[in-house]
């Protein structure tokens, strides 16, 4: 009998150590645990501080400063998102209002496929494009064997988005999820009428900053009302955007100028 405690014991102190171990670290975007200590959080984000391919960065295309970061690439080539419709399922995982994606849905670049996974929100926008910051930005992340794909989407004032209110009409407290029995979302939706767009290499925008990321930051925006795009900073308690991060060479490639 004895011995059996002590097994029990003994499983259940190994359960409770691996589940400390598990919790990941914890980050946010206000100090002291905001994006100028992040690299000193963990060691598995070290590439925060020391990455030489971060992001957001600052996109200048020459049309108000004059200033130029982007250059002509003609062998970029257009973008078509091959995605469906997905079940409605969001977390509000601290840092992001995130709608998790049903698999099937994939786009193609350079060659290769990336499935999309997810898409979350950013408020104000994190990349700068021709000196401009915008009040919202959304992400659509992709991830395959060949890499990580993000496309972005920048938000400007203008008329309602009834898409958009079906996100924030759902949107749950932190560290809990919501599903809406029976609707199907299409991220298509969600994209601008034209879609020209900026390509570089980058990172992810949070913690660990994986760098290799490809990034497509698409040049045109799509409209909210003012109402709906204070509503993303409101809920999540503050800005959730991390500052730019030095270009250090990087090219920025665009199809068109």
């Amino acid at each position: 009998m004895k011995k059996s405690l002590i097994l029990g014991a003994v499983a259940l102190l190994a359960s409770s150590v691996s589940f400390a171990q598990s919790t990941p670290p914890h980050w946010t975007y206000n100090q002291p645990e905001g994006p100028n200590h992040w690299g000193n959080i963990d060691p598995g984000f070290k590439s925060c501080e020391v990455g030489a391919n971060q992001s957001p960065i600052d996109i200048e295309s020459g049309e108000n400063s004059g200033l130029m970061n982007v250059s002509r690439d003609t062998s970029l080539e257009a973008i078509n998102p091959n995605w469906g419709s997905s079940a409605f399922n969001m977390v509000n995982n601290g840092h992001t209002l995130q709608v998790n994606y049903d698999a099937g849905s994939d786009v193609s670049f350079e060659g290769k496929t990336f499935n999309l996974k997810q898409f979350h929100f950013h408020s104000p926008s994190e990349h700068i494009l021709n000196g401009r910051e915008y009040p919202l930005e959304m992400h659509f992340v992709h991830q395959s064997a060949a890499g990580i794909l993000v496309i972005g989407v920048f938000y400007e004032q203008g008329q309602e988005n009834p898409l958009l209110d079906t996100i924030w009409g759902a949107a749950p407290a932190a560290g809990q999820s919501a599903t809406i029995a029976g609707l199907m979302i299409n991220a298509t939706d969600f994209l601008p009428k034209g879609m020209g767009y900026y390509n570089y290499q980058g990172s992810l925008t949070t913690p660990p900053c994986t760098e290799g990321v490809n990034w497509i930051v698409l040049k045109n925006p799509i409209e909210a009302s003012a109402k709906q795009l204070q509503f993303l900073n409101r809920h999540m308690g503050g800005p959730n955007n991390r500052p730019i991060q030095p270009i250090d060479g990087r090219m920025i490639g665009t199809s068109e100028l």
